[in-house]
Protein backbone atom coordinates (compact mmCIF):
# COMPACT_ATOMS: atom_id res chain seq x y z
CA UNK A 1 0.00 0.00 0.00
CA UNK A 2 1.34 3.26 -0.92
CA UNK A 3 1.90 6.02 1.58
CA UNK A 4 -0.27 8.84 1.55
CA UNK A 5 2.08 12.37 1.70
CA UNK A 6 0.43 14.77 4.06
CA UNK A 7 0.98 18.03 2.59
CA UNK A 8 1.05 20.23 6.05
CA UNK A 9 4.06 17.57 6.76
CA UNK A 10 5.60 18.61 3.64
CA UNK A 11 5.19 22.16 4.32
CA UNK A 12 6.49 22.27 8.15
CA UNK A 13 9.64 20.49 6.54
CA UNK A 14 10.20 22.86 3.84
CA UNK A 15 10.10 25.69 6.15
CA UNK A 16 12.26 23.99 8.75
CA UNK A 17 14.79 23.81 5.54
CA UNK A 18 14.48 27.40 5.29
CA UNK A 19 15.14 27.85 8.45
CA UNK A 20 18.30 25.81 8.86
CA UNK A 21 19.63 27.56 4.92
CA UNK A 22 19.14 30.89 6.33
CA UNK A 23 20.80 29.59 9.72
CA UNK A 24 23.66 28.01 7.75
CA UNK A 25 24.03 31.31 5.36
CA UNK A 26 23.96 33.36 9.04
CA UNK A 27 27.01 30.70 9.72
CA UNK A 28 29.10 31.29 6.40
CA UNK A 29 29.57 34.68 6.96
CA UNK A 30 30.86 34.39 10.47
CA UNK A 31 33.18 31.84 9.46
CA UNK A 32 33.95 34.27 6.40
CA UNK A 33 33.94 37.15 8.91
CA UNK A 34 36.72 35.77 11.10
CA UNK A 35 38.72 34.08 8.73
CA UNK A 36 39.00 37.83 7.32
CA UNK A 37 39.98 38.63 11.23
CA UNK A 38 42.30 35.78 11.83
CA UNK A 39 44.48 36.69 8.11
CA UNK A 40 44.54 40.60 9.41
CA UNK A 41 45.57 39.29 12.97
CA UNK A 42 48.00 36.53 11.85
CA UNK A 43 49.54 39.56 9.02
CA UNK A 44 49.59 42.18 12.09
CA UNK A 45 51.98 39.20 14.14
CA UNK A 46 53.79 38.49 11.62
CA UNK A 47 54.62 42.29 10.99
CA UNK A 48 55.19 42.42 15.18
CA UNK A 49 57.57 38.98 15.10
CA UNK A 50 59.47 41.01 11.98
CA UNK A 51 60.19 44.25 14.43
CA UNK A 52 60.70 41.93 17.14
CA UNK A 53 63.73 39.64 15.51
CA UNK A 54 65.05 43.32 13.99
CA UNK A 55 65.26 44.40 17.90
CA UNK A 56 66.50 41.99 18.88
CA UNK A 57 69.67 41.34 16.43
CA UNK A 58 70.11 45.32 17.80
CA UNK A 59 69.86 44.44 21.35
CA UNK A 60 72.73 41.50 20.31
CA UNK A 61 74.77 44.13 18.75
CA UNK A 62 75.10 46.51 21.79
CA UNK A 63 75.33 43.68 24.24
CA UNK A 64 78.44 42.65 22.41
CA UNK A 65 79.71 46.27 21.86
CA UNK A 66 79.69 46.20 25.94
CA UNK A 67 80.86 43.12 26.47
CA UNK A 68 83.99 44.18 24.70
CA UNK A 69 84.33 47.71 26.08
CA UNK A 70 83.82 45.83 29.87
CA UNK A 71 86.93 43.55 28.34
CA UNK A 72 88.89 46.85 27.23
CA UNK A 73 87.91 48.08 30.53
CA UNK A 74 88.80 45.40 32.32
CA UNK A 75 92.55 45.53 30.61
CA UNK A 76 92.73 49.45 31.48
CA UNK A 77 92.40 48.21 35.19
CA UNK A 78 95.03 45.36 35.45
CA UNK A 79 97.39 47.84 33.71
CA UNK A 80 96.29 50.90 36.39
CA UNK A 81 96.81 48.58 39.01
CA UNK A 82 100.17 47.35 37.52
CA UNK A 83 101.48 50.60 37.12
CA UNK A 84 100.01 51.29 41.05
CA UNK A 85 102.68 48.30 41.76
CA UNK A 86 105.73 49.53 40.68
CA UNK A 87 105.05 52.95 42.47
CA UNK A 88 103.48 51.69 45.87
CA UNK A 89 106.64 50.68 48.29
CA UNK A 90 106.42 47.25 50.03
CA UNK A 91 106.03 49.16 53.27
CA UNK A 92 103.18 51.10 51.85
CA UNK A 93 101.31 48.22 50.55
CA UNK A 94 98.78 47.99 53.44
CA UNK A 95 97.59 51.59 52.89
CA UNK A 96 97.25 50.46 49.16
CA UNK A 97 95.31 47.50 50.26
CA UNK A 98 92.63 48.97 52.23
CA UNK A 99 92.22 52.04 49.47
CA UNK A 100 91.93 48.83 46.73
CA UNK A 101 89.23 47.54 49.27
CA UNK A 102 87.37 50.87 49.58
CA UNK A 103 87.48 51.19 45.75
CA UNK A 104 86.10 47.88 45.21
CA UNK A 105 87.52 47.24 41.84
CA UNK A 106 86.63 43.27 42.14
CA UNK A 107 83.19 44.18 40.09
CA UNK A 108 85.38 45.37 37.50
CA UNK A 109 88.23 42.99 37.95
CA UNK A 110 88.16 39.72 40.16
CA UNK A 111 89.30 40.07 43.69
CA UNK A 112 91.76 36.95 42.83
CA UNK A 113 93.08 38.42 39.13
CA UNK A 114 94.07 41.81 41.53
CA UNK A 115 95.46 40.09 44.56
CA UNK A 116 97.50 38.10 41.46
CA UNK A 117 98.79 41.61 40.36
CA UNK A 118 99.57 42.69 43.86
CA UNK A 119 101.32 39.85 44.74
CA UNK A 120 103.72 39.95 41.98
CA UNK A 121 105.08 43.00 43.57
Amino acid sequence: MAAIINPKEVYELSEYLKVMETRLGNLRKIADENAKKIAHETGFIKTKEGEIVHSLADIKKEIMGMKEEIRLFQKETLHIIEQLKTSVKKDDLERFKKRVDAWSPEALVSRSEAQRVIKNI
